[in-house]
C-alpha cells in the first residue's frame, strides 16, 4: 500500500513489486478517478512465454509516497485496464508467518485477495528496495524491506 500523489492530495493504492517486469504499470481506473494526465499511445504488452496479453492505454508519470515514512519515488508507468486478477488468488492466514511479527508491512492485510493498482517493475526496483530481508523457513514467504515498508 502507498499513497499516489496527485494535484488534489493523495489516494491510497495497492502496489505489487515485480522485478521480473521490465516496466511499471498503473491501472486506467486509478488514472481516471484521479483525473491524472496521460500521454496517449498504444503499445502491445507481452506476458509469460512472449504471448501478447494487452495493449497499454497510454503512459504517465506518477509519484508514490510511503504510508510510513516521508519517502516518495517518481517514475513513468504504462497504463493498463487491468494489471492482474485478485492477489492472492485465495485468502491466506497471515498469522502463520510469525517471522513477520513486529515488522511494519506496506500492506498489513496482504493475505486478503484484492486488485492491484500499481505494479512496480525492474525500472524502479533499485530506487525502492532496501537491503533487509527477513526469512522464515524454506517453505515460507520472505519479507523484503522497501521504502513502503
Amino acid at each position: 500500500m502507498a499513497h499516489i500523489v496527485h494535484l488534489h492530495g493523495t489516494h491510497v493504492v495497492r502496489i505489487v513489486i515485480d522485478p521480473g517486469s521490465e516496466v511499471s504499470f498503473v491501472t486506467s481506473h486509478v488514472v481516471d478517478i484521479l483525473a491524472l494526465k496521460r500521454v496517449h499511445l498504444s503499445v502491445p504488452v507481452s506476458g509469460i512465454g512472449g504471448c501478447h496479453s494487452a495493449h497499454n492505454r497510454g503512459k504517465m508519470t506518477i509519484a508514490l509516497k510511503s504510508m510510513h515514512r516521508d519517502l516518495t519515488v517518481q517514475f513513468s508507468a504504462d497504463i493498463l485496464n487491468k494489471i492482474s486478477s485478485a492477489v492472492p488468488s485465495m485468502p491466506c492466514n497471515e498469522s502463520q508467518w510469525s517471522h513477520f511479527d513486529g515488522l511494519q508491512l506496506a500492506d498489513s492485510s496482504f493475505g486478503q485477495p484484492r486488485h492491484v493498482d500499481v505494479l512496480i517493475g525492474a525500472d524502479v526496483y533499485p530506487s525502492i528496495i532496501k537491503p533487509n530481508i527477513i526469512y522464515g523457513s524454506s517453505d515460507e514467504s520472505m519479507a523484503q524491506l522497501s521504502i513502503f515498508g
